[in-house]
């Protein structure tokens, strides 16, 4: 089973992922970015989005994955609290998210993520587990 941490940086947030296969790298850092915007377990499923992404690499992938999640959550104000990622290739995927509005939400105090940023992000598959790191501007 993966896991996620957030690593000390100076001004943003450093997102440490490990998973046991590409799949679960892209859930968890999913999880990983709403977990720091709000951590709570009470979140219904009332809202589901299916999203389709393309991109020229797997790295690509999870950066525009990411970004497309956090444009949905700002754009709709929908917090989303479970994910199930389908990779068709290392280039397509297609995904759902489930959540809540946050209007729905009691007590609502999220933290502010402005950007999912390029630098320092990477992605390596080692002794058949998959790593990612990805530094969010908040």
């Amino acid at each position: 089973m993966g896991k996620f941490e957030y690593l000390d940086h100076k001004a943003d947030l450093l997102i440490s992922v490990e998973a046991e296969n590409i799949v679960e790298l892209f859930n968890l850092s999913a999880k990983a970015l709403f977990n720091y915007i709000f951590n709570e377990t009470e979140i219904k499923k009332e809202d589901l989005i299916k999203i389709k992404i393309s991109a020229e690499n797997i790295e690509m992938l999870l950066i525009k994955w990411l970004k497309e999640l956090l444009f949905t959550f700002e754009s709709k104000k929908i917090f989303f609290s479970e994910f199930e990622v389908n990779l068709i290739q290392e280039n397509f995927l297609e995904a759902y998210a489930w959540g809540q509005k946050i209007e729905k939400i009691n007590k609502f105090s999220g933290r502010e993520i402005k950007a999912i940023t390029y630098h320092q992000f990477s992605i390596v598959q080692m002794d058949k587990k998959w790593f990612a790191k990805i530094l969010v501007d908040i």
